[in-house]
């Protein structure tokens, strides 16, 4: 009896159980990557150690940012009485929770349980989301609110909850918001985008389906505007000092009105030239699968929508494949403190995966093309449509490329909800041998392309060699009381971090020695990176440490005595 009730509560919640395992590897194999070195990761490493460390002694954040990460590996640090590990921890505590609500978000809309399964783990076996947490991990735990977001936002929008769950709903779409907005502007950013994008589509909709506006959709998103927009302010007045980083909005705007539209310089790495033939080539082959597309549909069109339904879905997959070419970058040529070397085999599956995330997004134009009449369905899929185009939208060149980077490494998220939507119509019959052997590829895919780019990309930017270099100078200074308040120029961001946190010492980002000393009246040290060859150096300029093994040339740049 015990067996056979076993077995029914295993049948019955099989995908919880295989989710609850994603999740759970997903959380082994993140933290034993960021295990691999002791060291904090990315170019913001340290700058999270000195906030979390500051935290702990002060109770206050060493910079002015968006606060909540930083307590958040504040109550991890005190529990493991390490600060990195910490971090570490926090990291991947959350972003192994990634493929919930991905999970969910797809289960939603395809009512498919292998479908989302697939999607949730896409979602988090991608290099993408690596890279972010690498480098930007305020914006990957940023997504992480931002999915649960959409998926309590879609609830919201059903209209057809009690007022009590309604309000319920309502209530964990804001506090979502409210913790993206208190995490990172980028995927706060995406959320306003996407909401926005969804509010058109919905009025379009109900106008052209049912000649009304969506009046339940417009009240939700009002209430969420003023709810949001009242604690902004709120917090504002009460500590600025957070709100540091919406400055960047008014960054953004100002580079959307100087851009030079260059349309579209695809995949290529920073300051590289463009193989202009190259280009040529891809934006006339895109060019003419799109106008294909266009031409089939309209045709249909013509012919009131009597074409058979495999033609009217090669229709909108050609027109959509150009903007899922823009969606799925190729994640070789996305700027990184460690590019990867350039490997044929990557790239082909990297441009393999175009091609289930191109099917996903054209299944639910078509579905609505069909059925236009699905009115709770249509809406819930306009969602997915609405994170498309904003994803689209933020990967077209016009952008500006700090932020259009950023965006793109988020696109992990389009890119799992749409692979996992391809497969809905692949689950019964004989579909079903087509359906394993989408999973079986594309997941092997995923996981090749991540080992791949974590092997080379997914690590700290110091070095055994660069700490111990650290260290000799802390001690140098140390152990010369004429050398107390002296500073160091580190022109590397993700250095200048380091060497705030071991040396203890003022550094600086820039400027020039002399005049350094002469507004400090300090001694002034300078960290040099040691590429292993010969560097020029003035012959006044005493070399404090230079070591084969090192990672760094430290010089003393400009010396002050002092009584």
């Amino acid at each position: 009896m015990k067996k056979k009730s076993l077995n029914n509560f295993i049948t019955k919640n099989y995908s919880y159980l295989i989710l609850i395992f994603i999740i759970a590897i997903s959380f082994i194999y993140q933290l034993s990557l960021f295990l691999l070195y002791p060291y904090s990761y990315g170019v913001d490493g340290a700058y999270y150690d000195l906030n979390v460390k500051n935290i702990l002694e002060t109770g206050l954040m060493w910079s002015d940012d968006n606060p909540f990460v930083f307590y958040y590996f504040a109550l991890w640090s005190m529990f493991l009485s390490n600060v990195t590990l910490g971090i570490k921890v926090g990291i991947t505590t959350l972003c192994s929770l990634i493929p919930l609500p991905t999970f969910f978000i797809i289960r939603k809309i395809t009512k498919n349980n292998i479908a989302a399964l697939f999607g949730a783990f896409v979602s988090t076996f991608n290099p993408l989301l690596f890279r972010m947490m690498g480098d930007f991990v305020k914006n990957s735990v940023g997504v992480l609110f931002m999915l649960c977001f959409t998926y309590f936002f879609i609830i919201t929008c059903e209209k057809k909850h009690s007022l009590k769950k309604s309000i319920l709903y309502y209530g964990l779409s804001l506090l979502f918001l409210i913790l993206t907005i208190f995490t990172h502007i980028y995927p706060t950013g995406f959320i306003v985008g996407f909401v926005f994008i969804y509010l058109i589509y919905s009025i379009i909709y109900s106008l052209v389906v049912f000649k009304k506006l969506p009046w339940s959709e417009i009240k939700i998103i009002s209430f969420l505007t003023i709810s949001a927009g009242c604690i902004i302010l709120i917090g504002y007045f009460i500590s600025p000092e957070y709100f540091d980083q919406f400055s960047k909005i008014y960054q953004f705007v100002n580079g959307l009105l100087h851009f030079s539209l260059r349309f579209p310089v695809f995949k290529q790495p920073p300051k590289e030239m463009p193989d202009i033939w190259l280009n040529s080539v891809i934006i006339s082959i895109l060019g003419i699968i799109t106008i294909s597309g266009i031409i089939i549909i309209v045709i249909d069109l013509i012919k009131k929508r009597k074409s058979p339904k495999y033609i009217q879905y090669i229709g909108f997959y050609l027109i959509i494949y150009f903007p899922i070419y823009l969606i799925v970058p190729n994640i070789s040529k996305i700027p990184s403190p460690f590019p990867l070397p350039q490997n044929p085999i990557f790239d082909l599956l990297n441009l393999l995966t175009t091609f289930p995330v191109a099917a996903g997004i054209s299944l639910i134009c078509f579905e609505i093309y069909r059925n236009k009449n699905d009115k709770i369905l249509n809406r819930i899929k306009g969602s997915i449509i609405a994170i498309f185009l904003m994803s689209t939208l933020l990967s077209l060149s016009f952008i500006p490329f700090e932020w259009r980077t950023r965006f793109e490494i988020m696109n992990f998220v389009p890119i799992s909800l749409l692979i996992g939507y391809s497969l809905k119509k692949l689950n019964m019959g004989k579909k079903r041998l087509a359906a394993i052997f989408i999973i079986g590829f594309y997941s092997t895919s995923m996981i090749i392309q991540t080992n791949y780019f974590c092997f080379y990309s997914f690590q700290p930017i110091l070095t055994h060699g660069g700490e111990e270099d650290l260290l000799y100078l802390k001690n140098y200074v140390e152990s010369n009381s004429s050398l107390a308040g002296s500073i160091v120029l580190v022109q590397d961001l993700g250095i200048y971090y380091f060497t705030i946190l071991i040396t203890g010492l003022n550094a600086k980002k820039s400027g020039n020695p002399d005049e350094l000393a002469l507004e400090y009246n300090e001694t002034i040290f300078e960290i040099i990176p040691n590429m292993g060859s010969h560097i020029f150096l003035p012959p006044d300029v005493k070399i404090i440490r230079n070591e084969t093994y090192g990672q760094f040339i430290i010089i003393l740049a400009n010396e002050t005595f002092h009584d």
